[in-house]
């Protein structure tokens, strides 16, 4: 075994430590990783000596022969950055990613340590599913899934088996890269686009003279990925119902696509359930719009019956009201008041600009 002491600053990455010993001694960088003597923590060659020194005290560590690990792991595809990815807690997570490489790993949802040459923990925390708005339609393991009942009128073609496929691929599906992407999707790209990225997602063909290769990736992922597609769509709505409710268009699309989708019995339980989404958030929606134009309209009416209460009585039924117009606000409604112009046709903050409207007024 080689002894090496030496002094290096404490902001220096530990894989610049790896390189000059293998500098040094001659040996190959690219099979050798580090590791901490008498420790069994995982190295990340991208932390600080000055981490796993505030984290176990390590000053001595031993060179070896293993697949290299970091914190921070970058994928390129033609020679462009496509993708970041951060070790959490045991567990990879998008960081960031382009448009294309995003809508991809919503719809295909692929191994994110085969893209990295990593081999996946026995155990990793699982992703969290997002909690239903509506819980009168949606199943009972929260979100919206493919049921088994959803894939069961499947026919020809090796049905069963591609049906099981599909219900299994649902149980890895990262809900909550789902849900924070279309909580932030309109810092980049407009509610359409990404309507139309999902649907050109779900009628993917094959390239001209597809390899053999290309044919096996279809057919294993073409009902997968068409299911994730459809789950995307049907969160969108049940969590964001913002961007249809006022523009008809896309709700026309919607509505289009899913009645479209329904005459299929692979996809047809939950093309139902969308729809009955659908129904009650519109409904729901509408009796929102509707108490505050019967607010401003009662505001003018109402002085003289205020006399007939104490203040504090007053003041408790202002609180309780203020409070449910700040439970209406949608979260991307304050995104929207940042990112998108007011001018813009997809700039609808109806509850924030009452609530700041009342507030004005009252203060």
């Amino acid at each position: 075994m080689l002894a090496c002491h030496l002094k290096v600053r404490e902001d220096v990455a530990v894989e610049a430590v790896l390189l000059h010993v293998c500098r040094v001694h001659k040996l190959q960088f690219a099979l050798l990783s580090l590791e901490i003597v008498c420790s069994t923590t995982v190295i990340e060659l991208d932390r600080t000596v000055k981490y796993y020194y505030d984290k176990e005290k390590a000053k001595d560590y031993n060179v070896v022969s293993k697949p290299k690990s970091y914190n921070n792991m970058c994928i390129s595809e033609d020679g462009q950055d496509v993708l970041l990815l951060q070790n959490i807690e045991g567990r990879l997570c998008v960081i960031a990613a382009t448009k294309e490489k995003m809508i991809e790993l919503i719809t295909l949802a692929p191994d994110l340590y085969e893209l990295v040459g990593l081999p996946k923990p026995r155990n990793p925390p699982p992703p969290s599913s997002p909690t239903p708005t509506s819980a009168t339609v949606a199943p009972p393991s929260g979100g919206i899934r493919p049921s088994a009942s959803a894939v069961s009128g499947l026919s020809g073609g090796g049905g069963v088996e591609a049906a099981a496929a599909a219900a299994a691929a649902a149980d890895d599906y990262d809900f909550e890269l789902l849900d924070t992407f279309l909580m932030t999707y309109r810092s980049f790209m407009k509610p359409a686009d990404l309507f139309d990225d999902l649907i050109a997602r779900f009628n993917a063909e094959l390239p001209p003279d597809p390899t053999p290769d290309d044919l096996v990736f279809y057919e294993k992922n073409k009902l997968p990925s068409q299911y994730r597609a459809v789950q995307a769509v049907g969160i969108w709505v049940d969590h964001y119902w913002n961007d249809f409710a006022h523009n008809s268009s896309l709700k026309n699309d919607l509505e289009s696509f899913l009645a479209e989708i329904c005459q299929y019995a692979p996809f047809h339980d939950l093309s139902m359930a969308i729809q009955d989404i659908i129904e009650f958030k519109t409904e729901e929606y509408e009796r929102m719009l509707g108490e505050h134009k019967v607010a401003q309209q009662r505001s003018k009416t109402m002085e003289s019956m205020i006399l007939a209460y104490t203040p504090l009585q007053v003041g408790q039924q202002l609180c309780l009201y203020d409070w449910r117009l700040f439970r209406n606000i949608h979260p991307i409604e304050y995104l929207n008041q940042i990112w998108v112009k007011k001018d813009d046709e997809d700039a609808h903050t109806p509850s924030l600009d009452f609530f700041i409207a009342r507030f004005d007024l009252v203060r």
